[in-house]
């Protein structure tokens, strides 16, 4: 019996079935629902097989929303994800709905969705099949330009009150390991680096970070058998102007629209963009929140001349 993916991770999979219609609101919608055929290993770094467990999900991506200020008709970032994903032309919705995908291959990410209290796991983004799951890394001369153009915003260079922010070296550090679905929990342990402990406690944020990072040990484990067939997730809200996006998700919106153009420009340069408005946008620049990415994200499109208005 095919059950729903029941863990957060990022996986590859063949389109079983897809269609577009209409949210509560009235807005363009695209539907599809997915059959897991790997999923990515991001200890270990290598697609791990999940065509055996025969799971599936169905994702709702809206692709219009109406932007507030301007009062016209605005792309969603699932627009352009839907175009990278399917080959959709992004001319018609009719179009995206006549395409014969069944069989296309494409990556998919599962994650919490927590709306009026409740949290669902539901699809919350779509991209190519061969879209890079690990970091974008710069190397020598892009990293010297790096330096050169941000070294007044560096601690050795000068006293911007900004100073700590991090320049990205690729699309930002992944938010974690998918959990397994029955967990055996497991005694914390002193790992004897520390011979006595500090006379000040430890701030809140920082024991929940070193507490994550532990989690991080062991690639994923396969699902537990499930007796009850899968139910359809709950919608998430609908979105009202830009939609949260965790900077994993931004980054790699940002390369890919990059790199559909006629004239990319180099890493080095997105890389100075995204960096500009993390500091001019975020409120804290080492750990900005997810509508503040998708602000930096709109940003950086807007830069990159990538238009995101739909004339009607």
């Amino acid at each position: 019996m095919r059950e729903s993916i029941d863990r957060e991770g990022l996986f590859k999979g063949t389109i079983r079935d897809h269609g577009v219609n209409a949210t509560k609101n009235g807005y363009p919608q695209f539907i599809v629902t997915i059959m897991a055929t790997a999923m990515w290993d991001d200890v270990n770094e290598v697609w791990e097989d999940w065509a055996q467990y025969e799971q599936m999900m169905t994702g709702y991506f809206c692709l219009v929303t109406l932007n507030k200020e301007t009062k016209l008709p605005t792309r969603c970032l699932n627009y352009d994800q839907t175009m990278l994903a399917t080959g959709w032309d992004g001319k018609t919705f009719g179009g995206l709905a006549g395409l014969d995908l069944k069989g296309t291959e494409v990556q998919f990410r599962a994650a919490d969705n927590t709306y009026e209290g409740n949290t669902t796991l539901q699809m919350s983004w779509i991209d190519s099949v061969d879209a890079s799951p690990g970091l974008r890394k710069l190397t020598g001369k892009d990293l010297t330009d790096l330096d050169g153009k941000f070294a007044t915003a560096s601690p050795a260079g000068g006293t911007s009150k900004k100073a700590g922010a991090k320049k990205p070296a690729g699309k930002p550090k992944p938010a974690g390991k998918p959990k397994p679905p029955t967990p055996t929990p497991e005694p914390e342990t002193a790992d004897g680096s520390d011979p006595e402990p500090e006379p000040t406690p430890e701030p809140e944020t920082k024991k929940k970070k070193a507490a994550g990072s532990k989690k991080k040990s062991s690639p994923p484990k396969p699902p537990a058998p499930k007796p009850d067939a899968p139910t359809e997730p709950e919608m998430p809200a609908e979105p009202e102007d830009l939609q949260p996006r965790n900077g994993d998700e931004a980054w790699s919106h940002c390369a890919a629209m990059n790199e559909g153009l006629a004239e990319p420009v180099p890493d080095a340069v997105l890389s100075d963009y995204w960096t500009s408005h993390v500091l001019d946008i975020a409120a804290d620049a080492d750990n900005p929140t997810d509508a503040e990415h998708a602000l930096i994200e709109q940003a950086v499109l807007t830069d990159l001349g990538v238009d995101t208005t739909i004339p009607f």
